[in-house]
Parts: structure tokens; C-alpha cells; sequence
């Protein structure tokens, strides 16, 4: 079996003491997409949404690059390949895949008890919320395939 796939959700939280050795900053990291769905195939990757504490995060970066040490430090703790590692950061995320990892995502940790719902609550978005939205991105098609077609 490809040790890609054996790699457990309580193995991932049980490694997090060491996530947060390198980054006291992070308040949630919440593992979506395939891994969660149970869609996984030998190519599938590892998706995960962090949110940080900025203040804290800019007190860490002494390099420049602090910003991005969770790229790095994931897949380093839970012996994962950077090439099948995904990382979002929901401060700086398309709110539609705030919605989708709000709706789907399983929580591995959070900073503060009840974090993780605070968020949910924000990032989910009603049904008129998510008609609208495809009304709009259908619309943008067809004025981009209108304009093709010309």
C-alpha cells in the first residue's frame, strides 16, 4: 500500500506538538479535500487551510520568508512529499473555498476551544449566498464565450 495513504487523521493530529514547536502562531489547521472525501487515489495529495495569528507570525519571521515556513514544516512533521502537500491560507482565500473547506474540512487543531465553529460560522454561506454566486460565475462564462465567438 502506498505510505501516503496509510498515513491516519490521528496520526496527523498526534504529530501536531511538533507542528506548533516551529509555529505557536498557527490557530487552525484543518486537513479537506480528497483525504476527507475519501476520493483518493494514488495520485491525490494532501490538502490543508491554516490560519495564523498574524501578530504572532511576524514575531517569528526574522528571515522574510516566516510567512511561508508552514509550507515547509508540514510536510517535514508528517513526512509527507512538498509535491503532494497543498496549503491555503484562509486570510488570503477565495471565500467560495473558505465556504467549501468550512463545509467539508476536518479539524486537526485549534488555537482556542471552539475556534474552528467561530470560523464555520463565518466562512459557510446560505443557499441564496451560493445561487447567486454561480448566477454570477455563469454569467461571466457566457460573456467570456459571447466575446470568443465574435
Amino acid at each position: 500500500m502506498n505510505s501516503m495513504v496509510s498515513i491516519t487523521f490521528s496520526k496527523l493530529r498526534s504529530l501536531m506538538p511538533l507542528v506548533l514547536e516551529s509555529a505557536s502562531y498557527l490557530k487552525l489547521l484543518i486537513l479537506f479535500g480528497s483525504r476527507v472525501s475519501g476520493n483518493i487515489h494514488p495520485e491525490s495529495d494532501w490538502d490543508f487551510a491554516i490560519l495564523c495569528e498574524e501578530d504572532l507570525r511576524k514575531q517569528h519571521d526574522t528571515s522574510g520568508w516566516g510567512y511561508y515556513a508552514l509550507w515547509s514544516l508540514i510536510p517535514e512533521v508528517f513526512e509527507l512529499p512538498d509535491n503532494k502537500v497543498d496549503i491555503v491560507d484562509l486570510s488570503a482565500c477565495n471565500p467560495w473555498i473558505v465556504h467549501s473547506i468550512a463545509q467539508e474540512g476536518q479539524l486537526l487543531y485549534e488555537k482556542d476551544l471552539g475556534e474552528f465553529d467561530q470560523f464555520k460560522q463565518h466562512a459557510l454561506k446560505t443557499d441564496a449566498e451560493l445561487k447567486a454566486y454561480r448566477d454570477q460565475v455563469r454569467q461571466k462564462v457566457r460573456s467570456t464565450l459571447s466575446k470568443w465567438k465574435s
